[in-house]
């Protein structure tokens, strides 16, 4: 249920257009839409052949560069399309750098009642680690705080003199990690075969074969491990005595498959009434393992057995049915049902070589239903109602404290709304009420890879209204706001809290509290305007009100509201010869506000109560300049 978009570098730049559906969404958006979906549809064809060029550089030593082919129509039902990208960052957290390479291909061929097309998406990506957060008192400037912090966890997390000076010198772009090959490396390729048939003037069939391939790891330097910890004994050294720990260096990986069938079909009933039938299969087939690649007391490259391994293996089998139905002209009729099967199984051991053994299986039936009604060509009314459940991941097994079994999440969401597009103006009003059973919240901790860790909470909602619009206000200035207003709640939460003096687990029950990370107030504003025929100018606005770290709605435990400013300049002149020539400026953060958009916190007791709070700064005032080229 996550995609890490730098999997996929630059793939944007292979996007036609993207649509953003609030809430849970039909079933022909996807099995598991639960609180919203992304459909993001690549290049279409063109009549032409094109060819592009991208360039960008920006602070932090960020740079691009992109080139992408298409050969337009071949004969009149050929296209081939390409495109290769490079980026490289140096980050704005300290050793945060990335080198990122991705590449594009589909081929295509358009016929009179079919077509088909094969797209193959692969990125490469090195990062540097950078997931630990950093500690409150770097952010207040707290001196005597961030001494008392260094004391509490000295010995710990902060066991040598480099450790120390990274902590006291590095300020708001500190990161925890000095090693310098302390990198997540990984590739992923995506295959996919799409085809579409018309079956006859009334019946369309399609369907999409694909197959994703990741494999990769990320590199630890781990300090006077025992060897113990590895289930291995003790070695002899160079010098021919008995080491029991030594400095050493891992590599964990993950070398998994996905691949599926997906098929749809559309039958037109009448003139006013049409069916859509889907299935899809798919398989998730994933390694987890270690090796230690070098050892600083051996002085040599390790050839260590793998030290933890574990498989996971998914299957996700759904089918569903979806009746339109219009009648009396503007009123507008869809139900939805969604049947869904999961077989989840994992065999062998994590990292800290803890058996993780699981084999469960969920059944989903999920309905939807839908009506709106058209006041008249410009304006609609509408509501929904629909059910929907979606299962744990693999890390809420690995996460879960003590005998805990996550279990999954069940969500009823009802929303109504309001459209009305005039010449000039755009306007949506959207209500909305999520009532959740046995929801995954964040619990305000983030695990050994710095995801954030989550827990089933019987009772929850999330309540409030979305309101967006885009209003030109004369022929130049064009003005697009945006609001979210809303509540999160979780009628009863019970903390837990480790006394590592005692070894006991101290519970403390919280009623009607805040669901962690879920901000009441959300607003946006693109201010644009149009300088000249050649120049645009926008202003973009975002302000994220005060949000708590974990479920205890605690005020010593938040994330401070902020507004960030950014302005974007465009100018695109028209030259013969070339078909398109853009260059943008964008001024990221032009007020230079200092703001921190996450975070986490956790709690234990070792003679009194430690609370440690960590933040993710973002950067000041930074810029970035392209120019594009299509010819």
């Amino acid at each position: 249920h996550g995609v890490f978009w730098v999997n996929m570098p630059d793939f944007a730049s292979s996007v036609n257009s993207m649509q953003i559906q609030r809430g849970v969404g039909p079933s022909t958006n996807g099995a598991a839409a639960f609180g919203a979906s992304v459909n993001l549809n690549t290049k279409s064809l063109t009549q032409n052949p094109q060819f592009k060029f991208d360039g960008t550089y920006g602070s932090f030593n960020t740079r691009k560069l992109s080139f992408s082919v298409n050969t337009g129509l071949i004969n009149e039902q050929w296209n081939i399309q390409g495109r290769y990208s490079l980026i490289k960052s140096d980050g704005y957290v300290d050793r945060a750098r990335s080198d990122l390479k991705s590449y594009y291909l589909s081929v295509s061929k358009i016929g009179e009642k079919s077509s088909f097309r094969f797209n193959v998406i692969s990125g490469k990506e090195i990062t540097y680690q950078s997931w630990w957060g950093v500690p409150e008192a770097i952010i207040d400037n707290d001196e005597q705080g961030l001494i008392d912090h260094y004391n509490r966890n000295l010995g710990g997390t902060y066991r040598t003199a480099q450790d120390s000076t990274n902590l006291f010198n590095s300020g708001r772009t500190y990161n925890y990690y000095t090693y310098g090959d302390q990198v997540d490396d990984y590739q992923q390729t995506h295959y996919q075969f799409i085809w579409a048939q018309k079956l006859s003037e009334k019946a369309e069939l399609n369907m999409t074969a694909h197959y994703t391939r990741g494999l990769g790891f990320f590199e630890e330097f781990r300090l006077d491990d025992e060897f113990s910890d590895y289930g291995l004994g003790p070695f002899m050294d160079l010098d021919s005595v008995i080491v029991e720990s030594s400095d050493l260096v891992r590599r964990r990986w993950l070398d998994n498959h996905f691949y599926g069938l997906i098929a749809n079909a559309e039958v037109d009933l009448s003139d006013n009434m049409n069916l859509l039938i889907g299935a899809s299969g798919n398989v998730y087939d994933g390694d987890h393992y270690g090796s230690i690649v070098h050892v600083e007391a051996l002085d040599i490259g390790f050839p260590a057995p793998i030290y933890y391994f574990s498989d996971a293996k998914k299957y996700d089998y759904n089918t569903y049915a979806k009746f339109n139905y219009t009648f009396q002209d503007r009123w507008h009729l869809f139900a939805d049902l969604q049947a869904r099967k999961i077989d989840y199984t994992t065999q062998g051991t994590d990292n800290d070589l803890v058996a993780i053994d699981v084999d469960t299986s969920y059944t989903f039936i999920n309905p939807k239903l839908g009506l709106s009604y058209e006041l008249d060509d410009s304006k609609l009314f509408y509501m929904s109602l629909a059910k929907a459940q979606r299962e744990p991941v693999r890390s809420d097994f690995t996460d879960a404290v003590g005998t805990r079994v996550p279990k999954h999440e069940q969500l009823w969401d009802l929303e109504a709304g309001y459209r009305m597009v005039e010449d000039d103006l755009v306007l949506n009003a959207n209500l909305f009420y999520m009532k959740y059973t046995d929801q995954l919240v964040v619990t305000g901790a983030v695990n050994d890879v710095g995801a954030a860790v989550r827990t089933n909470v019987d009772n929850s909602y999330r309540l409030g209204i979305e309101l967006d619009a885009s209003w030109a206000l004369n022929h130049k200035l064009v003005w697009r706001p945006n609001l979210a207003l809303s509540q999160n709640k979780i009628a009863e939460f019970t903390e837990v809290i480790i006394d590592y003096g005692t070894g006991d687990l101290v519970l403390n029950d919280f009623e009607d509290t805040d669901i962690a990370l879920s901000p009441n107030i959300i607003a946006g504003s693109i201010l644009s305007y149009e300088l000249s025929k050649d120049l645009n100018v926008s202003l973009l606005s975002k302000y994220v009100g005060k949000q708590f770290l974990d479920n205890t709605s605690n005020d010593a435990k938040t994330l401070d509201a902020y507004v960030v400013n950014d302005l974007a300049f465009v100018y695109a002149p028209v030259i013969q010869g070339v078909e398109q020539m853009e260059f943008k400026l964008l001024v990221n953060n032009v007020l230079d506000a200092k703001y921190e958009s996450n975070g986490y916190t956790f709690s234990y007791i070792f003679g009194d109560l430690i609370e440690e709070n960590f933040y993710y700064p973002q950067a000041g005032i930074n810029f970035l300049l392209s120019a594009s080229f299509v010819f």
